[in-house]
Parts: C-alpha cells; structure tokens; sequence
C-alpha cells in the first residue's frame, strides 16, 4: 500500500493503493472545497485510461470527468484552507485539516481497497469514517496550515501568527504549546522530519520563517527556533 499526500492551500491530496497481483488495485482522490466539506473519489478508472492513453502516444485534450464521491465528510462550517493525509495502520489514514472558522478537525478513515480480480467493489463501499474529533476556535483566525507528525502530534498554523501543537487523543484534540511566529498574512506550512523525532519547518507568507524543534512523549517542546 502507498500513499501520497498535498498540502498546499487548494491543493488536491491523493491516495495511491498498491495491493498483491491478485488483487483489484483501487485509487482514490481528497479534495476540500469552500463550503468546509472534504469529498473522496474513485479515480480508478480515470487513471486507467490516462495510462493507457501515454503508452499508446494519443494524449487526449478534454478533462476527464469523475464520477460521485464515494465519501463525502461535513469537517467545518465554511471553507476549508488546509489538508493533510497521513496512513497510521494498514488501510487506516488520519484526516486533518484547517477552516475558515479557525477550527481545526481530524477523521481517521478506513479504505477498503482491495476486491478479488474480476470483482468491482461497489461505489461508496471502499471509504469509511471510523472516527472523528476536532476542535473549535483552535485558532483566532483562518487556520492556514496543518501537518501531522509521529507520536500523535498534530502541528497547525494561522493567520493569528501562532504555531501551535495538539496531541491526538482517542476522540480530541489537546493543546500542548503554542509559538509566536514571524510571518505576517501566513498562506501555509511544511514539515519534514530529521533523526529522532526532531522536525523542522516552514512557515510562509508575507514572509518566511524556518523553526527547528524536537518532539519526544514527555516533554513535547521546541527545543531551538530560527
């Protein structure tokens, strides 16, 4: 299995299945929009024909068009400005992401990607939620960016100029600390992780920021900040 995720405000993320040759190897699409739904699609066969349209060298003009979401989750009450995927468990993925209303929501979802060859698995059955959580006024302002990182943590950022850190609980979000940050109007953040659970991370806007920290179970803070 292989997934494959985009965090840019806007952008689309994508899941990528990669099962056994016996099995029917399934591909699906996130995507949020403005009325703060995130919506899931099949884009199995669509992918299918876009590669077997480069191999016979025919690249076509025209889009092509998707069926229904298979899934559709209400995560806010108004537009959404940050996702972000992250695979937890074996066809278990954790959703998070960012509003307008500066709430800040998670979903963990199983996809059910695999059906014996032959066999189509019918649309709607292959993505559900499993559970849930968010948290309401996260932030005092448009939550901008959203990243998840090990050990359950979760790290967000607004355009109130805070950095701040939440730990997944069971069904919650809980606060561990918050930074001020430089960046004025911020549009997004980006993470990567170094060695033993250190990160480090950008954060753009009318500016650009890089901050450099350490997580670990006990302690959870920002070890040195540029």
């Amino acid at each position: 299995m292989r997934f494959g995720a985009e965090t840019q405000t806007g952008g689309l993320p994508r899941t990528n299945f990669r099962n056994t040759s016996f099995f029917y190897r399934r591909h699906f699409m996130g995507s949020a929009a403005t009325d703060g739904s995130i919506a899931f699609w099949d884009v199995t066969a669509a992918l299918g024909h876009i590669a077997a349209t480069v191999k016979t060298g025919d690249i076509p003009v025209k889009p092509l068009a998707l069926e229904s979401p298979v899934l559709t989750i209400q995560a806010h009450s108004c537009g959404v400005n940050s996702l972000h995927i992250q695979k937890t468990a074996e066809r278990h993925f954790v959703v998070a992401s960012g509003s307008d209303d500066g709430s800040i929501s998670v979903h963990i979802i199983e996809a059910k990607a695999e059906s014996a060859v032959g066999q189509e698995t019918p649309a709607g059955a292959g993505i559900q939620v499993i559970r849930k959580a968010s948290r309401l006024c996260a932030h005092a302002a448009h939550v901008t960016g959203v990243r998840l990182l090990q050990l359950n943590f979760l790290l967000s950022v607004s355009v109130d100029q805070r950095l701040t850190l939440w730990s997944l609980c069971e069904d919650s979000l809980s606060f561990v600390w918050s930074k001020f940050c430089h960046v004025a109007d911020v549009a997004a953040l980006e993470c990567w992780e170094t060695e033993r659970h250190g990160y480090h991370g950008v954060i753009c806007g009318q500016g650009l920021q890089v901050l450099s920290w350490g997580l670990a179970v006990q302690g959870r803070e920002i070890n040195e900040g540029v």
